[in-house]
């Protein structure tokens, strides 16, 4: 497998497959249920230069959702629009498109760095855009959502972490605050976004106090603070009823142990609905997922009952973190909603390929491993 993927001709292959299906999807992928209200949204932006939807003859301002997506989308239309290009319903995914395919570009990226040298360093990516095509990832990314813009966010504070980590003096700063700017617009899209970015914040916070390292740290807080603020003054100034508006879209939410871990065989089931070729076709991707998840598992305990046991890249350390927080959030969030599962799936795909290219160094030799170890 290792010797299939090894080649940056088939990684950009795949990234054009990618790029590809991001640029047609609005030409035969039907409408969501949200891309009415998240496009009417940009739409307001551009217009109104605030995040609202039209009700009747004028624009009421929206609070059931988190600003970072709305401001984002809105910003790139009102740029597209300011270059004499239309905003219509055939340009209405531009935006997500863009998101998606730059999100699974910055991941591929991150695998890469996290194996940089020897025959892995164009696998791991390739094994990360072939996993990720066939999880419940591509059910529902495509559809106008935050999760998207929150996953891009998230893999560019992995990267200007690995940078910080690796560096020293201004440069880590310098990578630090861009890495703690990032992790804080990821946390302004989506709540589970903000659960599982917040959490791999602290672990990224942790990791650089544990080597003493105070400045980059503080800078990042600093940084992180920024859109998170802006995200909370946004709906102080809506005052008492736009705080009753969040809080009661947010009572949709239920937590409970076991959570969404136990929507999957549902999906796979179609226990939420009648079979048909529609549920088939969900239950395909989870049924991928489950398989994802007990490969990750069996890998992980093979990692960790071999006597000698290889270095970790600050890459790959950031990578397997995430899906570790993605986990605690399966495990409560009960809503089993398939947005859940857009990140998680991302995350998972990720780890499984990461975890796949490290087993496959210790069982393959090569010039700079040659007893299959570490």
């Amino acid at each position: 497998m290792i010797g299939a993927l090894s080649s940056r001709t088939t990684v950009l292959a795949l990234l054009a497959v990618w790029a590809a299906i991001a640029a047609t999807s609005p030409f035969w992928l039907a409408p969501g249920p949200d891309d009415g209200f998240y496009f009417l949204q940009a739409v307001a932006f551009v217009y109104e230069h605030r995040i609202a939807i039209p009700y009747l003859d004028e624009y009421r301002n929206v609070y059931t959702n988190l600003p970072g997506y709305p401001a984002a989308q809105g910003l790139f239309f009102a740029a597209w629009s300011g270059l004499g290009l239309t905003v219509d319903v055939f340009s209405s995914r531009a935006f997500q498109s863009v998101g998606v395919f730059a999100s699974v570009g910055a991941a591929a990226a991150l695998l890469h760095r996290a194996f940089p040298a020897g025959n892995t360093a164009w696998a791991a990516p390739g094994a990360f855009l072939i996993v990720l095509g066939v999880t419940p990832f591509g059910l529902d990314a495509w559809y106008l959502r935050p999760e998207p813009l929150g996953l891009l966010a998230v893999a560019a504070g992995m990267l200007c972490f690995v940078r910080a980590w690796e560096t020293s003096g201004r440069n880590a700063t310098y990578f630090a605050a861009l890495s703690g700017l990032s992790m804080g617009i990821a946390m302004t899209t989506h709540p589970t976004v903000t659960f599982t970015a917040g959490l791999e914040s602290l672990l990224f916070a942790g990791a650089l106090l544990y080597r003493r390292r105070f400045a980059p740290v503080a800078t990042a807080i600093a940084a992180a603070a920024i859109p998170l603020a802006w995200s909370a003054a946004y709906f102080l100034a809506g005052g008492a009823p736009a705080l009753a508006e969040l809080l009661r879209h947010g009572e949709a939410r239920e937590f409970r142990p076991g959570g969404g871990i136990l929507a999957i065989p549902d999906y796979i089931t179609a226990a939420y609905t009648s079979p048909s070729a529609a549920t088939l076709y969900q239950a395909l991707p989870f049924t991928v997922l489950s398989l994802v998840m007990f490969a990750i598992a069996a890998l992980v305990a093979v990692r960790f009952t071999r006597p000698a046991k290889p270095q970790v890249s600050p890459a790959a350390g950031a990578i397997y973190g995430f899906f570790a927080c993605n986990c605690v959030y399966l495990a409560l969030d009960a809503t089993g909603r398939l947005q859940v599962f857009t990140v998680f799936a991302f995350s998972a795909a990720l780890c499984l390929s990461a975890l796949l290219i490290e087993f496959g160094t210790w069982r393959t030799p090569t010039p700079e491993n040659k007893n299959g170890g570490p």
